[in-house]
Parts: C-alpha cells; sequence; structure tokens
C-alpha cells in the first residue's frame, strides 16, 4: 500500500509527454534538445527487446502503469526490462527534487510505431494521466532514405558512436561520407514507398488520437532543423509540453552540453554517391514520383511547374507526388494552407500527412 501511494505521488509530481516516431526520423536528437530545458527529462526507446528481456502484453501494461503511477504496486518492477526500471528510477528521481525545488518535471520517452498495437489499454491510461502525445516524421522521403542505408553500412563499426546516435566526431565523419543508394529493379521507388507508408500511417495515429481526445502535436523534422523556421518550431513543440510550465521553465535549451548530432544534411547532390543515377529516376516522365527533384531542385514553384504538366500530360499523380509538394511546403520559405490558396491542389485529405495544427 505504502509503495503505490509513493507511486502515486511520484505522477502527481511529473507531468508526461510521448514521442512517436518511426526509424531516422530524427527521435533521438529532438528527445535530445528538448532535455537542454530545465524541466523537461527524457529518455530514448522503452520497449525495446534487449539484454535477454522480452516484452509480452501484461508485462508492457504493467511497466507503463508503474511509470504513469497507475499500477498496483513497486512488485511490478520484476515485469519491465533494465533499462525500463532505470527509466522508473530516474523519473523518481527528478520528480523528488520537483518537489523540493518546486521547478515542474515534465517526462518522456519515444515509442515506435508500434505503440498502436496496443491501443485499447493505452488510450485511456493516456486520458487519465493527461498524457500529451508528439508524433515526428519527415517531409523529405529521398534524405530519410539515405539515412536508413547510411546506418546498415556502418552498423557497429564506430567504437566512438554509433551511426544511428553518432557523437560529434562520427558525426562528422558520416557527413562527409557519400553513400550510393541502389536503383535497380526500383528498389529505390520500393524504399520510397515504404517510407511514404509509414508517414501516412503515423499521420493516421496522429488524427486518430485527436478524435480520441488525446493531446497530440504533429512536427516535422525539417521544420524543426532549419535555420529560419527552427527556432519558432521549438518553441511551439515545448511550448506544448510544459503547457502552463512554460511561463516559469522558458521554451528555450539550457547550456547542457549538447549529445546528440545531425548527420546528412548536406545538400543530396554531394551525399548521394550515384545523385546523378537516382535523380533520373525520380525524373522519369512516366512516374508521379519525378516531383522529388522538382521539390529539391527549385522549391514550390517548380514543383508546382511539374504537377501541372503532369496533369496535361494525363499522368496520374499518387501519394509520392503529393509528398513531393508536401516536401516543397516545409522549406523555409513555406506555401500556404491547400484550403486558403486556389493556386495548390487540394491533395490533403482526411487522415493525410499534412499537419492539421
Amino acid at each position: 500500500m505504502r509503495n503505490a501511494l509513493l507511486l502515486a505521488c511520484i505522477a502527481a509530481a511529473a507531468a508526461d509527454f510521448l514521442l512517436v516516431g518511426t526509424q531516422r526520423t530524427g527521435t533521438t536528437w529532438v528527445m535530445s534538445e528538448l532535455a537542454r530545458n530545465p524541466c523537461v527529462v527524457t529518455d530514448g526507446e522503452l520497449m525495446i527487446n534487449r539484454h535477454g528481456h522480452r516484452w509480452n502484453l501484461n508485462a508492457r501494461r504493467t511497466c507503463v502503469s508503474l511509470l504513469y503511477g497507475a499500477g498496483a504496486g513497486a512488485e511490478g518492477r520484476a515485469l519491465c526490462s533494465r533499462k525500463f526500471r532505470d527509466a522508473l528510477d530516474k523519473r523518481a528521481a527528478h520528480a523528488a527534487k520537483a518537489n523540493r525545488t518546486g521547478l515542474a518535471t515534465h517526462y518522456g520517452f519515444k515509442w515506435m510505431q508500434s505503440v498502436e498495437k496496443d491501443w485499447a489499454w493505452l488510450a485511456p491510461l493516456w486520458k487519465r494521466r493527461n498524457v500529451k502525445l508528439v508524433v515526428l516524421r519527415r517531409s523529405d522521403h529521398v534524405r530519410t532514405v539515405l539515412s536508413r542505408v547510411s546506418n546498415r553500412q556502418e552498423g557497429g563499426k564506430s567504437k566512438s558512436g554509433s551511426a544511428a546516435h553518432p557523437d560529434a566526431a562520427t558525426a562528422k565523419r558520416l557527413d562527409a561520407k557519400a553513400v550510393p543508394l541502389k536503383t535497380a529493379k526500383g528498389e529505390l521507388l520500393k524504399h520510397l514507398k515504404r517510407v511514404e507508408q509509414s508517414y501516412r500511417e503515423l499521420g493516421q495515429f496522429h488524427e486518430k488520437l485527436k478524435r480520441a481526445g488525446i493531446p497530440s502535436l504533429l512536427t516535422y523534422y525539417e521544420a524543426l532543423s532549419s535555420a529560419d523556421a527552427g527556432p519558432r518550431e521549438w518553441r511551439r513543440l515545448v511550448a506544448y509540453v510544459l503547457g502552463d510550465d512554460a511561463a516559469t521553465c522558458g521554451t528555450g535549451t539550457n547550456a547542457t552540453e549538447q549529445r546528440t548530432f545531425k548527420i546528412h544534411s548536406r545538400p543530396l547532390a554531394a551525399q548521394v554517391a550515384n545523385y546523378g543515377e537516382v535523380a533520373s529516376k525520380l525524373d522519369c516522365d512516366k512516374t508521379p514520383s519525378r516531383i522529388f527533384r522538382a521539390a529539391k531542385a527549385g522549391g514550390l514553384g517548380q514543383a508546382l511547374e511539374v504537377y501541372e504538366k503532369m496533369q496535361r500530360k494525363g499522368i496520374a499523380p499518387d501519394r509520392l507526388t503529393f509528398t513531393g509538394l508536401i516536401g516543397a511546403c516545409a522549406r523555409p520559405k513555406g506555401c500556404p494552407s491547400p484550403e486558403k490558396s486556389n493556386n495548390i491542389p487540394k491533395f490533403a485529405a482526411p487522415g493525410s500527412d499534412r499537419d492539421p495544427n
């Protein structure tokens, strides 16, 4: 009974958020940057089968309930992985500190798209505990493929930092490296379609959360990392996570050391070893995906010009076409919403990737 009361008190001392994304969308970088705010505490992905631990439904339900202070007691810790138990202790320590200092604590961890399979019990728990969801995706599908291919090629080669979450030295080395992308037998387009499917599902999940009355913010990696739009988008994200506590915690980051670094930030022509071949594949008049190159080369204006040519030639647009247009809109200059402009095709349907916020 005492343990249950303790967990409930800890939960009351901290507010929770959850970051949902997919592979190579920048989730680790975003969580690292959020943690630089004095009121934000973050962990990585906790639901990983690792070090001999295998998650099942009962374990996930018990351990997440413990984390949110809704568990039956501390004895449920035995079902959690070592990493999850460390997260429980970390959250409790920061909540106790918040009680002493009066400074709010907002705790979050990340969960990949597999989170949706536990919707039946997670959604009611999120509503009861007022958990906020952040959905992160990219608009640049080609760069997502580049990042995934690079990560697979590197594997565990680096001793100073993994390819997935590199330290400063590894990030610098990887950023200077040109990576070839396979284009034979439609492989590149298959990769792009898998990425597009994944991002479409993230957009649908965001809409599902909103329909269920669960707070959800959809944000794009490109917007957060943009030199022009980035500061504004970060303020929006941090203000959402902190809520009323933004007044005392601020919506910026503190002076803690940066620990996660971006890679593949240079132009694609410098990052893709066979860029000419890739551009040629994406520029084929017979496939709507040629819009990708137009978006990269000339932004929204050129992408719309290609779209109009496709319409005149009778080439039916697909989701890759619309994703390319969304990518053009995500550039720093942005574009007006489809509902407010007569110059942009009405491609944003309910459950699509477009951010409705």
